[in-house]
């Protein structure tokens, strides 16, 4: 089964949380440059083949860093783009909450 997954995105960092019933993996990415500067062109394709596998995506962060990286998805990744879900607001949860937002999300009849 392929995973559904959630991913924060703040344009230097992103921590994905992958889910599926069975099991929940997390992954960390890193941009190289600095906070501030304009999107490291590898950064967003390094994270959309995080994403290549997932069935369904949450996107969380900054207003600005989720909407940058859907466009990106758009653009040069339109069949992950079609799996994105939703966008919510969310400034460097941890990954506890990541997990129980993407719980909420994909499972809402697990609790």
């Amino acid at each position: 089964m392929k995973p559904a997954s959630v991913v924060w995105i703040d344009g230097v960092e992103a921590r994905l949380i992958h889910l599926s019933e069975e099991k929940m993996e997390r992954r960390r990415l890193l941009g190289a440059l600095p906070a501030g500067t304009i999107i490291d062109s590898d950064f967003y394709p390094l994270v959309a083949q995080e994403l290549a596998h997932s069935h369904a995506i949450l996107l969380v962060g900054p207003q600005r860093a989720r909407d940058q990286f859907a466009q990106y998805l758009q653009r040069s990744a339109p069949r992950i783009a079609l799996a994105v879900i939703g966008s919510i607001d969310g400034h460097d949860p941890s990954d506890s909450e990541l997990a129980r937002l993407a719980s909420h999300h994909f499972f809402p009849h697990s609790d």
